[in-house]
């Protein structure tokens, strides 16, 4: 499906990237820049990197007017950043958080520094830096 879909809505962000297809001014891109946590789409964006680039070079020549057209500009950069990443590169990003999350809870259970670093394989500094 993406293989027919995400070249016309890159067409269209070419022309129009700030388009409204739901909601709000710019939503078009939102959902191709967002594409990329799903992993279907993920593998997409692995095998289409002139496409990729495309869109890259598409938000970047836009990013400047976002806030005259009443985007949420840290919301769509942090989309950006996660869009450029590597596949690998953001499932080792979700994998840390992951880790991260599971100290915390732990903590909030009492369960010591030494044995959460066990369980979770972080070091005493990131548990200490939580």
């Amino acid at each position: 499906m993406q293989e027919y879909i995400m070249p016309v809505a890159i067409d269209i962000l070419s022309v129009k990237p700030f388009i409204m297809v739901d909601y709000d001014p710019g939503d078009l891109l939102g959902q191709v820049l967002g594409s990329v946590e799903d992993k279907g789409n993920a593998a997409y964006w692995e095998s289409h990197d002139r496409e990729k680039k495309e869109v890259m070079k598409i938000f970047e020549s836009c990013k400047e007017n976002m806030k005259s057209y009443g985007i949420n500009e840290k919301g769509y950069v942090k989309l950006f950043e996660d869009f450029c990443k590597g596949q690998a590169e953001r499932e080792a990003e979700r994998e840390r958080d992951e880790k991260l999350r599971n100290a915390k809870n732990l903590m909030a259970l009492g369960v010591d520094e030494k044995a959460i670093s066990k369980v979770t394989g972080l070091s005493k500094k990131e548990i200490e830096n939580l």
